[in-house]
């Protein structure tokens, strides 16, 4: 038992913790790989999630439509979205870490380990190339190999922290 048993609910085979005030939508759609948590006031739609990814409070995460049709997000493991993202795009790679109040735009794609700055504004159709940190002034700056090590670790701990688990996984 946790301090989070009570404001969340927890799968039994893959140990993510939901919030009860967590909105999901076209859940025939939905797909969460394990040890991820969305916190309150998270509305996801048509979405399929990674091992030890974090959806903070009140981050939207919408489906892009394409000719009427609603493609599926996919987001990738060890990928943390801060509180208040407001995002269409189609992909969310691996080992992302978004910070809040970002707004990602339709289709916007970001590759793996992209880190995007608080308050970003990403435009419709934007490819993010793999390692590449997104500066609050629209510039680029490439990022070491080693940022994947850094990110992993940080979605695993956040992970073990907030249930309250110590140890290695």
């Amino acid at each position: 038992m946790t301090e989070h048993d009570d404001a969340y609910i927890v799968t039994t085979t893959s140990h993510c913790y939901i919030s009860r005030q967590a909105t999901l939508a076209n859940a025939a759609q939905m797909e969460l790989k394990g040890r991820s948590i969305l916190h309150e006031g998270v509305q996801l739609h048509a979405t399929r999630i990674g091992r030890f990814t974090h959806i903070q409070s009140h981050s939207q995460i919408q489906a892009p439509s394409v000719a009427g049709d609603a493609i599926p997000v996919t987001i990738g493991a060890h990928t943390w979205i801060g509180r208040n993202v407001q995002s269409h795009a189609a992909a969310i790679g691996s080992y992302c870490h978004i910070g809040d109040h970002v707004r990602l735009g339709e289709r916007v794609i970001l590759k793996d380990a992209v880190i995007v700055a608080p308050q970003v504004h990403i435009p419709a159709d934007t490819v993010i190339p793999p390692f590449t940190f997104v500066q609050e002034n629209g510039n680029w700056k490439e990022l070491p190999p080693a940022i994947l090590v850094e990110l992993q670790e940080q979605c695993q701990r956040y992970y073990h922290e907030f249930c309250g688990q110590k140890g290695s996984i």
